[in-house]
């Protein structure tokens, strides 16, 4: 088996790749669909919809008029939204550079529908934005003693 090339028939849609033949005439054939297993928490899904939705409005694209920047179909771009599909790592690079924001900024978009500054992270990181570099290092080293004294003290009720 070694050297030899798989049979097309085998894997049509990547068959270019292996025999030097021109790549499938679909234009969508790069761009795939993950559906959300029903046992996954949405929260990802959810929040890139929402960030898809929003930076697109914030560009005055339609649907369609995204959907044809990246070569997928409207559809495709209606079900990212709906947080039915997360898109694949490629399709999710195409996003960003048509939406004119980074990958991250996709990613990093809260959860639509919960309250901002709800989680403990969120409110540290208010707490300690606008502090002096080293105002917010005492800060870590007071939080990191005090953690270590209530495990100690955890430790010892046991």
């Amino acid at each position: 088996m070694c050297g030899r090339r798989p049979s097309t028939d085998v894997i049509p849609r990547y068959a270019h790749l292996v025999n030097d033949a021109p790549p499938p005439t679909n234009k969508f054939w790069v761009y795939e669909l993950v559906p959300i297993p029903k046992n996954l928490d949405k929260s990802l899904a959810l929040r890139l919809g929402a960030a898809i939705l929003a930076r697109r409005k914030t560009l005055g694209l339609t649907q369609a008029g995204l959907a044809e920047k990246i070569e997928v179909s409207t559809e495709t771009i209606a079900r990212f939204e709906r947080a039915t599909y997360l898109p694949s790592l490629m399709t999710l690079g195409a996003l960003a550079e048509a939406l004119n924001c980074e990958l991250s900024d996709l990613l990093r978009s809260p959860i639509p529908g919960r309250k901002s500054g709800s989680t403990l992270e969120e409110k540290l990181v208010s707490c300690l934005s606008g502090l002096h570099t080293l105002d917010t290092e005492h800060i870590y080293s007071l939080v990191q003693r005090e953690s270590t004294f209530l495990r100690r003290r955890a430790r010892l009720r046991k």
